[in-house]
């Protein structure tokens, strides 16, 4: 957050475009940005992770690259949180809600707090067609953590607004966490009580089905063998 307010204020032009370092831009994101800002009515434009990682290091980087292309271009158009990773923002609109708030010790959700505020008045605007390759995660420990930390963050954010984003972070991913504790559960219980399977099976098919277009979309990409990778890690991911 300080990094990007100090961007800002030396800036010059009247559009900030703000990407993180380990995005390397497609070659038309300028143009496709410029384009989107010709509609007055938004205030902001951000982008989506490419299906391809800037750097694959495997089969973890691979899940990871998968998940966060298909989740961010699934909720795409009007949204009402700000993905500045690849994210462009008048620079009046900017600051005349104070930039991002720099009390965030660490980069977490300060860009989603800051679209809250901003689209109280504003429009913000997510075009699939704006992409970007992500150096993403490849270790599952490091995943599992970081999104650990940063879902404790935006249930604060949730609670304050009293409702979820119309963003990535969906009410059904967020009734896949509860299935994916609940299948756990049942399969522990299924040691003492055999009928527990069947609870354990419903629990994996509302799983699931929280989330089908994703499994749809890898399997279509990787096959029916890196799905069954895929949903594997992405229940100790939802865990």
């Amino acid at each position: 957050a300080v990094a990007r307010n100090i961007g800002a204020v030396k800036a010059k032009g009247n559009i900030l475009l703000f990407v993180d370092s380990d995005i390397a831009l497609n070659k038309d994101v300028l143009r496709r940005m410029i384009e989107n800002f010709e509609n007055k009515n938004i205030a902001a434009v951000c982008g989506v992770y490419s299906k391809e990682p800037l750097i694959d290091d495997g089969l973890v980087e691979q899940y990871r690259t998968l998940q966060e292309h298909y989740w961010k271009c699934s909720t795409a158009g009007y949204i009402s949180s700000m993905i500045l990773s690849i994210g462009a923002i008048k620079k009046d609109v900017f600051f005349e809600f104070d930039g991002l708030d720099e009390n965030y010790k660490k980069p977490d959700v300060e860009d989603i707090e800051f679209g809250n505020r901003i689209t109280r008045k504003y429009k913000i605007f997510m075009d699939k067609n704006i992409q970007g390759r992500h150096d993403s995660d490849d270790k599952l420990f490091i995943i599992m953590r970081n999104i650990a930390k940063r879902a404790g963050q935006r249930v604060k954010l949730f609670a304050k607004r009293k409702k979820f984003d119309n963003q990535y972070a969906t009410p059904n991913r967020g009734f896949g966490v509860v299935f994916a504790l609940g299948l756990l559960i049942a399969l522990i219980l299924s040691g003492f009580f055999p009928r527990a399977f069947a609870v354990a099976a419903l629990f994996l098919f509302g799983f699931l089905l929280s989330d089908f277009g994703m499994y749809f979309f890898v399997a279509r990409e990787k096959g029916a063998l890196f799905l069954l990778y895929f949903i594997g890690v992405h229940f100790f991911v939802n865990l």
